[in-house]
């Protein structure tokens, strides 16, 4: 059992969707838990049949089930929302149709608590029509339990890559697997991390969980012959070979073996159908970085990948004279695929169709989150009626496929850096999080300087979990991004452009450090308790998730300012109070006018978030005791930060 006044030993998180059919049996095994401290979190994904009434009534009756709502984010995300929800020292997962065994389960969460090993992987077994349990080829290595493994000793547990069958110390799962990313097997380059990031591993023999298989074939993982399911798993095989790229031979062995066994079969069985050229272009790479990885046993789908490399040939170079041309997916109403080309004008996606002329499609600065989908590993642009209902669509990305009266789809493998010196200084505007970034982007262009603060682009790209994934993209987009203000700003006769970063963007300020040395940044900071009330009080964050949020971003920065950025740390509270010295402060170190105090009034007049960190609210008042545990996280993991006033962060860091 646990209270709101006891800390639980466990949190169980459990996405659900349109699993009603299934529901009651998951919930019947998680109340079943006794003997434990524990809190089931349940995230309701927007279900449409009655889920979350059941979901409702579970908490009615059992005071140790929470309910979360999302609305049809994935279940990533839904998985992300229930972390941030979670209070637990220990972390386990569960799909909506499947159980727990509450004795086996148990018995695990005390070995790994005895240990202090990072997380403990289970034995389990298919639930089948009837009851019938079998074994799955992905559970070996489950026949005898031990504690304190290193995973270099046994790398045939790589093969169990997902979240439900294992449980993980909180503070580990959050340096190697959160955020989970979006899309389809979400789960398996986040186990992969785990496995390769972990000091030691316990291993419990007895089954923990039965993974169901639905008898209406309704789970997407069971549907292995439709093109999304092949494309999902290509997309995620190619995060995991590139994340090898830079661990050692066994994991990179250990993985191999697995997909051989596993991914590879699913795949050249679902291929075998599948005439579409892009698709298997893709499969093809896959399986030749796949064998890149070693020397492999001879088996016989072995030999059906070799067979399926040199029956897919890769396209001849194009004889077409254009520097740029990247290819697209051209959609119209029914989004039928057609051969289009893309050139990057550095400005502008301009689309060249073959036969037409070229037409303007869109920049980087009309890039949305959006617009970039996991799932197919894309950027996607359209024409879309202003009137147009998108956000009543379950996903907005659906929304824009489906009302959008032309698309334009582009790869992430399209998208490259692109090097070469600004023809403008950067000016940053970074803050920790509610607290006046958005203020000051709009005092620099009362400025005059030509200021990019919406549609916090920078921002969307910084918290897509799938960029987080591959560096290489992340860094393109950034460099494309900042070359396209640049011009802008040089066009207008303009030497330095202003770029507002919310919290989870100030990584990009150690590429400018590496890049950028004349940058300047204005990072606005506030009492560390004051900010965490607010920030709490609008997204209903814990206080263990804020402190980590606070030390993360301030680590960011102070390694921009080591690095040689020149750092200014403004304080939110000084500047409300006397906005006129601070803003002619900010005017000086930019050279340009110092504003007049009736310019400064209007500005401040008018903001649309002024006051927003105390009076904005989501509803989610702090419980008792909020402060309390906020300071006392934040001395666990930065001492510095909770011991002296912000004026001293950065002094202290540079």
């Amino acid at each position: 059992m646990t209270s709101e006044s006891v800390l639980p030993e466990l949190s169980i998180i459990v996405p659900v969707f349109n699993v009603d059919r299934y529901l009651p049996d998951c919930l019947d095994s998680l109340a079943a838990l006794n003997d434990v401290a524990v809190e089931f979190i349940l995230v309701d994904d927007g279900s449409t049949d009655g889920s979350r009434e059941r979901c409702e009534a579970r908490v009615r009756d059992d005071p140790r089930f929470r309910l979360l709502q999302a609305a049809r984010v994935g279940p990533g995300e839904a998985r992300n929302i229930g972390i941030r929800g979670a209070r637990g020292a220990h972390i386990g997962f569960l799909d909506g149709d499947d159980l727990v065994v509450p004795e086996a389960y148990l018995a695990a969460l005390r070995q790994v608590q005895a240990s202090g090993s990072d997380f403990v992987t289970c034995a389990f077994r298919r639930l089948r029509g009837g009851g019938v349990l079998r074994k799955s080829r992905l559970s070996r290595g489950h026949a005898v339990s031990r504690s304190g493994v290193r995973p270099e000793d046994r790398p045939d547990l790589v093969f169990a890559s997902v979240f439900w069958n294992k449980i993980f110390r909180r503070d580990f799962f959050e340096k190697a697997c959160y955020p989970i990313p979006d899309g389809i097997f979400e789960d398996i380059l986040p186990n992969l991390r785990a496995f390769c990031m972990s000091e030691q591993i316990d291993v419990c023999a007895q089954v923990a969980v039965l993974w169901r298989v639905r008898e209406d074939k309704s789970s997407f993982t069971q549907k292995q012959g439709s093109r999304r399911n092949i494309a999902a798993r290509l997309a995620v095989l190619a995060k995991c070979l590139a994340f090898l790229d830079s661990q050692p031979q066994g994991y990179r062995t250990a993985f191999q073996h697995k997909v051989i066994a596993h991914d590879a079969q699913i795949l050249l069985k679902a291929l075998a159908a599948v005439e579409e050229t892009g698709l298997r272009l893709v499969a093809r790479k896959v399986f030749v970085d796949l064998l890149a990885l070693g020397p492999a046993d001879e088996t016989e789908t072995l030999v059906g990948i070799q067979a399926f490399i040199n029956a897919t040939l890769p396209e001849p170079p194009s004889e077409e004279p254009l520097e740029d041309m990247i290819p697209l997916e051209e959609y119209s109403l029914v989004f039928r695929p057609r051969k289009a080309t893309a050139i990057s004008a550095r400005t502008a996606i301009k689309i060249v169709s073959r036969g037409t002329t070229e037409r303007f499609i869109g920049d980087f600065s009309s890039l949305h989150i959006h617009h970039l989908d996991a799932g197919r590993r894309e950027v996607f642009w359209c024409d879309v009626p202003e009137d147009a209902p998108l956000m009543e669509e379950p996903f907005y990305y659906q929304g824009l496929r489906k009302l959008g009266s032309a698309g334009y789809a582009m790869s992430f493998d399209n998208i490259g850096p692109w090097q070469r010196p600004l023809r403008a200084r950067p000016v940053v505007m970074a803050s920790i999080g509610r607290c006046g970034s958005t203020l000051l982007s709009k005092l620099t262009k009362g400025m005059g300087l030509a200021t990019w603060s919406e549609p916090d682009s920078f921002t969307n790209l910084a918290v897509t979990p799938e960029l987080r994934a591959e560096p290489a993209l992340y860094q393109g987009l950034m460099r494309l991004g900042l070359n396209v203000l640049a011009d802008q700003a040089a066009q207008t006769g303009q030497s330095q452009f202003v770029v507002k970063l919310r919290a989870q963007a100030t990584p990009v300020c150690e590429d400018l450090a590496a890049h950028h040395r004349d940058t300047l940044v204005f990072f606005v900071v506030r009492e560390p308790v004051a900010w965490a009330l607010s920030y709490h009080r609008l997204w209903g964050a814990a206080p263990e998730v804020l402190a980590k949020t606070l030390s993360d971003q301030l680590g960011y920065i102070r390694a921009a300012q080591a690095r040689g950025l020149e750092v200014t740390v403004i304080d939110y509270d000084r500047l409300v109070a006397a906005p006129h010295e601070t803003v002619g402060a900010i005017c000086a170190t930019l050279g340009v006018p110092a504003l007049t105090p009736e310019r400064i009034g209007a500005i401040f007049g008018v903001d649309a978030q002024k006051d927003t960190p105390v009076s904005r609210s989501s509803g989610t008042a702090p419980a008792d005791g909020f402060a309390e545990a906020f300071v006392e996280a934040l001395r666990q993991r930065a001492p510095d930060l909770a011991e002296m006033g912000p004026a001293g962060w950065l002094a202290q860091g540079g």
